[in-house]
């Protein structure tokens, strides 16, 4: 897979650690993101497995009473104190930076952290490589990089080609969560969320905390309260 700019470098990781914690990406080849990027990835190319079945490999599902997903998960921080305070519900976090999925594995195992997977790639390779199965019933997008030049606003993670292909693994009535300190950004949010019939806005006071997931503050939650900058919230739902 192509690596992606990141400051921080490689960490060497046991092997026993990433078959403990990482889900397999299918598009782990340079060949299929470079279809992927000119969007010619054809029927058949890869052979697409069952959500259920491939986190079941990992972590026994019927000890979790509910999925919740992390897109941009970063180094998991977040992740994995609201993980620790809920060890009944599941934890995937999701990031295409090697060095901080590498730094995150670690930190779960040092931890001891047992309610947590992670996938190393884009969000839509996640995705686009199961079945569309209803199994998620919480999504987190927190403080996505806002990629403010014109030209790179087709690098953000919330657009709505994106978010329809996530759609169908949320369970309905599933809740689709997110945050940001950066005013244009959360604009842009709401209204790409907005275009999508089956989700519902349910969120109207932008500036309070939607879930108890966010008792817990991340470092760019810190840093940006610092900065005097307030973090606006989203919420939408899955529609039944």
């Amino acid at each position: 897979m192509p690596r992606y700019y990141c400051r921080l470098e490689l960490k060497d990781v046991q092997e026993d650690l990433l078959e403990k914690y990482l889900i397999e990406s299918l598009f782990d080849s340079d060949l299929v993101h470079s279809r992927m990027k000119s969007n010619k990835i054809e029927e058949g190319f890869i052979t697409k497995r069952n959500i259920r079945d491939t986190i079941q490999e990992k972590k026994e599902l019927g000890r979790f009473r509910a999925i919740n997903v992390e897109i941009a998960c970063g180094l998991g921080d977040f992740l994995l104190d609201v993980a620790h305070q809920n060890s009944d519900e599941l934890f995937l976090g999701i990031d295409y930076a090697l060095p901080v999925i590498q730094r995150a594995i670690v930190k779960t195992e040092e931890k001891k952290i047992d309610n947590v997977l992670f996938f190393y790639g884009r969000a839509e390779d996640f995705f686009r490589q199961f079945y569309p199965y209803p199994l998620i019933d919480l999504m987190m997008v927190n403080y996505p990089d806002p990629w403010p030049k014109d030209r790179h606003i087709k690098r953000r993670i919330l657009q709505e080609k994106n978010v329809r292909l996530w759609m169908p693994f949320l369970k309905n009535g599933a809740q689709f969560i997110g945050v940001t300190d950066v005013e244009d950004l959360h604009a842009y949010h709401l209204e790409e969320l907005s275009i999508i019939e089956e989700l519902e806005n349910i969120h109207f006071d932008e500036y309070e905390k939607p879930h108890k997931f966010y008792d817990s503050s991340s470092s760019f939650e810190r840093k940006a309260t610092q900065n005097g900058r307030r973090p606006k919230y989203f919420v939408f739902r899955k529609k039944f």
